[in-house]
């Protein structure tokens, strides 16, 4: 479980839920257009090529829904 997200190397920020105008994008961006979107950013180790892994060519080819779909609401 996720319970916050790392503001600095000292500080991290609880995931709290609430009105939009009173979220932290609207109060330190003034900006509420991502509200409700979580950012990651991913980086490879040095020296490594993720890519030329079969698992990962294997994974790429897959079928994500194989046999149905989910049923609608």
């Amino acid at each position: 479980m996720v319970e916050g997200f790392r503001q600095s190397t000292e500080a991290v920020a609880a995931f709290r839920f609430g009105p939009v105008r009173e979220s932290y994008a609207a109060e330190k961006y003034h900006n509420i257009r991502n509200v409700g979107v979580i950012g990651i950013a991913l980086f490879n180790e040095a020296g490594c090529d993720p890519w030329a892994s079969e698992e990962v060519r294997r994974r790429l080819k897959a079928n994500p829904f194989p046999g149905r779909f989910a049923t609608p609401p």
